[in-house]
């Protein structure tokens, strides 16, 4: 948002840019003040809250409305400022309350969607064999535009790509050889979901076999995130590198972003020492400081944990 005085010109403190989509009033709003009372203020702080209350009334009259509808009713009604049409100080123009809301009034809701969307795994093929890192390739395609991709192997949640073109990094080396199943979901803008055909690859790599342990083993498994750093910098795609190890072998890793469950690999025999990365796309989260978790299980259950904070900057 930017905001505007009261000649619809651009307040000299509004923010501008390629960013901005929308101006709404900003100069000299009556509102309450600190310590009590009523006084005029400025802010682009000032213009959000407007709009904001803008697009409340639009869904009061019209609940049928959309969240896609009221951003096309706001742009589509609002007063043309400065270049004409699109421009980097106005966007499409300063709001205009009485036009949103006539138009929201009579705005016809789209007809519902109920076809889900396409996914197949185009990479690796059904049947192949792979080794190393491999880039899992997924197709999905949807009329009303897909919302996000999900990958699952053996039949869990692996990880989530909301962006085409959807590709998820496998660390193969973190797994013990034999045959893994893999599946695509693909989600539409409007909640429904479509599957691809299940695939099955061979995984083949030279690993340590997990060697022999006491069985009252009470020793958690040791982890260290190598990259990215705490306290550090990221932006777009970033591959979090982690090594765990363990005496007696390791059965399941797990990467959280912010709490939530991102990415698992189980191990079903065990192994002693592994390197896992896990690729992050960091444009599917707000910009702002973010908890980057790694768990670890051992074949006698011990649990380990480790945590780092990083700050995701992709805007500018």
């Amino acid at each position: 948002m930017s905001a505007t005085a009261s000649g619809d010109t651009l307040a000299s403190f509004s923010t501008y840019g390629p960013y901005i989509d929308l101006s709404a009033p900003g100069v000299g709003i009556y509102t309450t003040v600190r310590g009590g009372g009523y006084g005029s203020v400025s802010g682009t702080s000032f213009s959000a809250p407007i709009t904001a209350g803008v697009v409340a009334l639009m869904f009061s009259a019209n609940p049928s409305l959309t969240p896609p509808q009221a951003e096309q009713i706001l742009k589509s009604t609002a007063l043309d400022l400065g270049a004409a049409g699109y421009d980097i100080y106005y966007g499409w123009g300063r709001i205009d309350a009485s036009n949103a809301l006539k138009m929201a009034i009579t705005f016809s809701p789209p007809p519902m969607d109920t076809t889900p969307p396409s996914a197949s795994i185009t990479y690796p093929v059904d049947g192949s064999t792979v080794s190393g890192d491999v880039t899992v390739k997924v197709d999905a395609s949807d009329d009303s535009g897909v919302s996000k991709v999900e990958l699952y192997k053996n039949g869990i949640l692996f990880a989530v790509d909301p962006d085409a073109p959807y590709e998820f990094y496998w660390d193969t080396t973190c797994e013990q050889d034999g045959a893994y199943s893999l599946m695509a979901k693909a989600y539409d803008n409007a909640g429904n979901t479509g599957e691809s055909k299940t695939i099955t690859v061979k995984v083949e790599n030279s690993k340590s076999e997990a060697k022999s342990v006491n069985i009252t083993d009470n020793n958690p498994p040791n982890i260290i995130i190598s990259y990215p750093t705490n306290n550090s910098k990221v932006s777009k795609w970033v591959d979090i590198k982690t090594s765990v190890s363990d005496d007696s072998g390791i059965s399941k890793v797990e990467f959280y972003i912010d709490d939530k469950l991102t990415a698992s690999t189980e191990l079903q025999a065990g192994v002693l020492s592994i390197e896992c990365t896990y690729r992050w796309n960091t444009r599917s989260v707000k910009d702002g400081w973010h908890k980057i978790t790694v768990v670890a299980y051992d074949i006698y259950n011990n649990t380990a944990n480790t945590s780092i904070i990083v700050n995701v900057v992709n805007k500018k």
